[in-house]
């Protein structure tokens, strides 16, 4: 059973701030984004707690498995699950009032990630929030090749490192685009607005 009195501990910040976008509506009125929803469990928790506005957008396939819940338990169309290119969202201006991603952003490639940041100011409504949790390359530990400050040093040492720990080097080259803290506070600034940075 969802509930917001014990949380996951993955989403009480998450669920702490979207607390605040509600700002006492009921949770149906709010209207949810998850920018790389991967396969959708974070959005089905907040649909379990009664925020039926749910979408999700990712760059892999389609969440088919989900349309039969949706509509036989919760009596919502199946279509809040979108596949798309990485760059413009399917969705009008204004259309969220709550924007998050959870580790998404260390894989958006240096192509797509100003129109990521883009898009979201665009679909977001005025008094809307975004949230967003990001790995950054100034932390030391690494969870996706779980190593320690391999990905802080020069490309050819770092390629060598990740052979010798078991890590494809051109795998994570392809997959693993981790920034520095003050990347993501300017794009912020410029298409999101105030922000407010909670490094840990």
């Amino acid at each position: 059973r969802a509930t917001q009195d014990k949380p996951p501990l993955h989403l009480q910040t998450l669920l702490a701030t979207l607390d605040k976008v509600r700002c006492g509506r009921d949770p149906s009125e709010v209207m949810i984004l998850d920018h790389g929803c991967g396969g959708g469990l974070t959005l089905l928790y907040l649909l379990a707690l009664g925020y039926t506005g749910i979408h999700g957008v990712d760059v892999g396939e389609p969440r088919e498995m989900w349309a039969p819940l949706l509509d036989e338990v919760f009596g919502i169309d199946d279509g809040r699950f979108h596949v798309y290119s990485g760059g413009d969202l399917p969705f009008a201006d204004e259309s969220f009032d709550f924007i998050f991603s959870q580790q998404v952003l260390e894989h958006v490639t240096d192509r797509f990630i100003d129109t990521y940041y883009v898009e979201e100011g665009r679909v977001l409504r005025p008094g809307g929030m975004v949230f967003h949790e990001v790995p950054h390359r100034l932390y030391p530990y690494d969870s996706h090749t779980r190593t320690w400050f391999i990905h802080m040093l020069p490309k050819p040492l770092r390629r060598i490192l990740y052979r010798l720990t078991g890590n494809d080097p051109d795998y994570v080259e392809a997959m693993l685009h981790l920034r520095m803290t003050s990347f993501h506070r300017r794009m912020l600034r410029q298409h999101i607005g105030p922000f407010t940075d909670h490094t840990l």
